[in-house]
């Protein structure tokens, strides 16, 4: 809900600490139950300033479950967020060690679609941190736009609840620096992410927040003997084959600090090996169940299929990492995490065809809308989505005939 947070400064993990939302040793909060940690980001242009900077297409430009394509939307938001295939010379070490035993297991391990300016990366690794060398696309280059056609950019204020009357938006109502505020209004547009905007839904009238996928994952890790592996960028190249079977793989190494809270006390101490260590990540599409209660708290469980996904997956990267010349007992499988919150407002069940709700003028504009677990970072999708509410909005609402 918040947009801003006065003084937050990207690249180190202890001021990571401060603006993700997570809890005192953490960085992602835990659904009820502890099945589930899910990652968020409270800043300025949201979770994707902290995103490894992936930039994957929907199979076909139609995202799961939707019912409808994009069209030349994604072309469009490619071109903004001025996608590439990373180069050669950025998939690292540890990368290149896992592509070349995936090879040999007749797994394929391609580039990773980038929404990054090669030409200002240092590879130094710390995506999730907040990019300090502005390589990386952001939603704040939108913001940036919008201010300089006029727009007001207001940080710091979290908003409560969208009223209306009549089944019509008349106002949005939000806390701030100086106290409570009501802004008028005919047209809103919620885009506080799939955890937060269900609540500001339900808080408004609302029926939400009844269902929610995370696209789950873990990390697997293990050590090689005798390797001096210095920091590269993560995700630079994937194994998407198995998307058909609900998952993908992609190498991955946390941050220290984070590496250090993720692992059980017994293996906190491998974990500080990080020169010897190489990783990969098993990422799932997720089934849709669970929820988010009008008070923010997460309802999420580990279905059956999903346990099966994330164990088959799991089985394939242990294999690409004794491959890669690991040590079968050094291998480790961290917590089952969320990184694409998703589903919270689906099309069809919460909003229509054209991410309107049963409120008149109140809009959802971001991954809450998906009908399903994306499976894919959905960063591309979910600009391509509100390139398309902005234009079903100038064309119908805002500049009617």
């Amino acid at each position: 809900m918040e947009s801003g947070r006065p003084g937050v400064k990207f690249g180190t993990e202890m001021g990571a600490l401060g603006f993700y939302d997570g809890r005192t040793f953490g960085a992602g909060r835990l659904s009820e139950g502890r099945e589930v940690e899910f990652f968020r980001a409270k800043v300025l242009g949201g979770t994707a300033t902290v995103s490894l900077g992936c930039a994957l297409s929907p199979p076909g430009g139609r995202p799961r479950g939707m019912g409808f394509d994009l069209g030349g939307n994604l072309s469009e938001a490619r071109r903004d967020m001025k996608v590439v295939t990373t180069p050669e010379e950025f998939i690292g070490p540890r990368s290149s060690l896992i592509r070349r035993a995936g090879e040999e297991l007749g797994y394929e391990f391609r580039p990773m679609p980038k929404s990054v300016k090669f030409d200002r990366c240092t590879g130094c690794g710390n995506c999730v941190l907040g990019c300090v060398e502005g390589a990386k696309w952001t939603p704040v280059r939108y913001l940036a736009e919008a201010a300089r056609a006029g727009a007001r950019i207001m940080t710091g204020y979290s908003v409560t609840r969208v009223a209306s009357k009549s089944g019509e938006v008349t106002s949005v109502a939000a806390r701030g620096p100086t106290g409570g505020i009501n802004i008028p209004a005919s047209v809103v547009v919620l885009a506080a992410g799939a955890l937060e905007t269900p609540v500001i839904l339900q808080n408004s009238g609302v029926d939400a927040g009844g269902s929610l996928s995370g696209d789950l994952f873990v990390n697997c890790y293990g050590m090689i003997d005798g390797r001096g592996m210095g920091d590269e960028m993560g995700m630079t190249t994937l194994m998407d084959g198995m998307l058909d079977r609900g998952f993908l793989l992609s190498p991955i190494l946390d941050t220290p600090l984070d590496m250090f809270l993720y692992f059980p006390t017994l293996k906190k101490l491998r974990s500080l090996r990080r020169s010897k260590m190489i990783g990969l990540m098993v990422k799932t599409s997720d089934d849709v169940v669970g929820g988010v209660t009008r008070d923010g708290r997460i309802r999420k469980t580990i279905t059956r299929n999903d346990e099966r996904r994330l164990r088959e997956g799991e089985k394939i990267a242990r294999a690409v990492l004794e491959a890669a010349g690991c040590n079968p007992g050094s291998i480790m499988t961290g917590r089952v995490r969320a990184a694409h919150p998703a589903c919270t407002a689906p099309v069809g069940e919460v909003v229509d065809r054209e991410q309107e709700t049963e409120i008149s003028g109140l809009f959802v504009g971001d991954a809450s809308a998906f009908p399903a677990a994306p499976g894919i970072p959905p960063i591309v999708t979910i600009v391509a989505m509100s390139k398309r509410l902005g234009r079903i909005l100038t064309d119908d609402r805002l500049n009617p005939s």
